[in-house]
């Protein structure tokens, strides 16, 4: 999701903050797609978002959230991400839409983990900005 993924994304450019590639471009990881369904909702939260086509701020509303949402299955499927992966986040999506935060939570592989623990590895500050806007997603995460 290029709005958020990656150094070069829009979101750096303005908040100095992005969620780091784990393997490839896209979102092929389990890990990829809860850091970036955070930070959607996070952005529904404030009411502010990047634009995803200019490095601008723009407001984050209910159907750009929904729809941001639902673009990480569909990078899911085009980037071929496991089976188990996709099923996993469409869980996780539909729980962002219904209560607009990530789960505390999640089980994988017979495992639970947190949430805020694995966006706190996903996300790169590159200024100060980022790194108090870093704090407050995982304050929102967790």
């Amino acid at each position: 999701m290029a709005v958020y993924q990656g150094r070069d994304s829009n979101y750096a450019k303005v908040f100095g903050l992005y969620v780091k590639r784990l393997r490839r471009p896209g979102v092929d990881t389990l890990k990829e797609a809860l850091a970036l369904a955070t930070m959607v909702c996070f952005d529904y939260k404030r009411g502010i978002t990047v634009d995803n086509d200019a490095p601008r701020k723009i407001r984050m509303t209910r159907g750009l959230f929904e729809q941001r949402l639902r673009f990480i299955k569909r990078l899911q499927i085009y980037h071929d991400a496991p089976e188990a992966v996709r099923e996993k986040t469409d869980r996780i999506i539909d729980f962002c839409l219904k209560h607009r935060r990530p789960p505390k939570r999640i089980e994988w592989h017979g495992r639970r983990y947190s949430v805020k623990g694995i966006v706190r590895k996903m996300l790169v500050a590159v200024n100060d900005e980022g790194e108090k806007l870093k704090e407050k997603v995982l304050s929102f995460a967790g």
